[in-house]
Formats: C-alpha cells, sequence, structure tokens
C-alpha cells in the first residue's frame, strides 16, 4: 500500500504571516520552509500534535476574527494561526459554532453554524477577505485513522 501524507495546495496569500516571512530564509516558527520564488505550493500537514478532532484555523483576512467553539472562545488576530478544538457538545452530536469578524463597531458575525462531533477528521479552517472587504471563511475537512492520530475510538 503507498503511503499517503496529508497535502494541500495553497497560494502564498493564504498561509500565516510567519511562514510568508521565513521565505527562502530556512524554517519559519511553525515548522513549515517554502521556497523563496513561486506562488503556489503544496505544503504536507503531518504535525502529530494535529490530531482526529482538532482544527487548524488560519486568519488571513484583514480583521481579527472571534470564534465560539462550543464553550471555548478564541481571537485569532489577522495574519495569526492556531490550533483549537471545540468543547462542550450540545446533546453530544454538534458543537454550536460563532464565527465573527473584530470591528470598530463590535463583533459581526460570519457564520452561525453547527459542526458534528466528528473524532475521525481534523479541519483547516482559512479565514480571507473577500472582493467585497467582508471576511470569508474556507474548510477543509481531512479524514484521519483515529488510532494512528492519538485519539481513542469509540466503543459502541
Amino acid at each position: 500500500m503507498p503511503l499517503r501524507l496529508p497535502l494541500f495546495l495553497l497560494t502564498v496569500s493564504c498561509l500565516p504571516c510567519g511562514i510568508q516571512n521565513a521565505r527562502g530564509a530556512g524554517k519559519s516558527d511553525t515548522g513549515i520552509t517554502l521556497p523563496a520564488e513561486g506562488r503556489s505550493f503544496a505544503v504536507r500537514f503531518d504535525d502529530d500534535s494535529f490530531k482526529a478532532g482538532n482544527y487548524f484555523f488560519i486568519n488571513r483576512s484583514a480583521k481579527s476574527v472571534v470564534l465560539n467553539l462550543g464553550a471555548t472562545e478564541l481571537v485569532l488576530e489577522a495574519g495569526e494561526a492556531t490550533k483549537s478544538r471545540p468543547t462542550e457538545p450540545s446533546e453530544n452530536h454538534y458543537y454550536n459554532i460563532t464565527m465573527s469578524e473584530r470591528g470598530d463597531a463590535g463583533d459581526k458575525p460570519i457564520a452561525t453554524t453547527r459542526w458534528p462531533v466528528a473524532n475521525n477528521n481534523r479541519s483547516y479552517v482559512i479565514f480571507l477577505t473577500g472582493p467585497n472587504g467582508k471576511t470569508i471563511d474556507r474548510t477543509v475537512d481531512l479524514s484521519v485513522d483515529a488510532e494512528k492520530s492519538g485519539s481513542k475510538k469509540k466503543k459502541r
């Protein structure tokens, strides 16, 4: 069986500032190195601490993003990236999620949704500034083997 690695094709503008600023100069603080030239890259994300049920948030928008992930609140400044996971699922089936952009007049909702309690996925959520100047989000879910990622499977 061939080795399957989690790879993503990303443009430079989607990546956190720390990665962009380290181009051609060695490793960034995230451990990802990009060549000095080019606009799109296949980036390998196989961080051992990024387990099933986790989310990796990348804020490439012009504004801060406020995330309410169940009972967990997270503020992601423009250009930052972090890993997190929702807490306190409703009815043990889903998390109530609210994403907002922070502005001078207060927080403006980007999206209000429910995410299923999916311990067999890890997800990448990227925030960008859309053509109309509003913050938009894109999500990529990656199915992972719970045993390989260090998570425990539920017994039925």
